[in-house]
């Protein structure tokens, strides 16, 4: 999504300041990805478990995309069965994110382990995860900052949340699964 030389370029950070900037980034992309209910960030030998509720399917919505490798995928029946290993010509990604499996069903329960998401984002994206991270910055710093603010104006009331820059927040619903 973002690299940490990029977030260390644009807020001025220096190594000393490793251990800080790793937790900015993972609390933006945590931020990121629960805002857009949707899994971003890419991640490697990533293990997803489906319990699929109707036994007559073939296609399953993987958590990451896009799908980079494809590990293994394994099913069973029930939870007291061992892990069965599908044959990878049995199975394929059609699209970025969906898992099809050919001439068969999927089991109860289906396991996969892959490589999938996205490595760097979009310019926009990765502007509102800058902003979001120097907002997180100052708002971890000693100096106090209002946490919220409230505007009367003709009887509605405006809540801005404390925890959460205004860009993040547009771009995040406009990349939203909800929006």
């Amino acid at each position: 999504m973002i690299k940490l030389t990029r977030l260390r370029e644009e807020m001025n950070l220096s190594a000393k300041d490793e251990g800080d900037l790793v937790f900015l980034r993972l609390a933006v992309i945590h931020q990121w990805e629960t805002l857009t209910a949707r899994k971003w960030d890419a991640r490697e030998d990533y293990v997803q478990t489906v319990v699929i509720g109707d036994l007559r399917t073939q296609t399953i919505l993987l958590d990451l995309w896009p799908v980079d490798s494809i590990t293994s995928v394994e099913m069973r029946d029930n939870l007291d069965d061992d892990w069965t290993t599908v044959d990878s010509d049995r199975y394929f990604v059609l699209g970025r994110r969906t898992l099809r499996l050919i001439d068969d069903w999927w089991g109860q329960n289906v396991r996969i382990t892959y490589d999938g998401g996205v490595t760097e984002a979009d310019e926009d994206v990765q502007q509102s995860l800058i902003a979001q991270a120097r907002f997180l910055q100052s708002r971890l710093s000693d100096e106090k900052i209002a946490t919220q603010s409230q505007n009367f104006e003709g009887g509605a009331g405006v809540f801005l949340a404390a925890n959460v820059h205004p860009l993040f927040k547009m771009m995040a619903k406009s990349k939203s699964r909800k929006a």
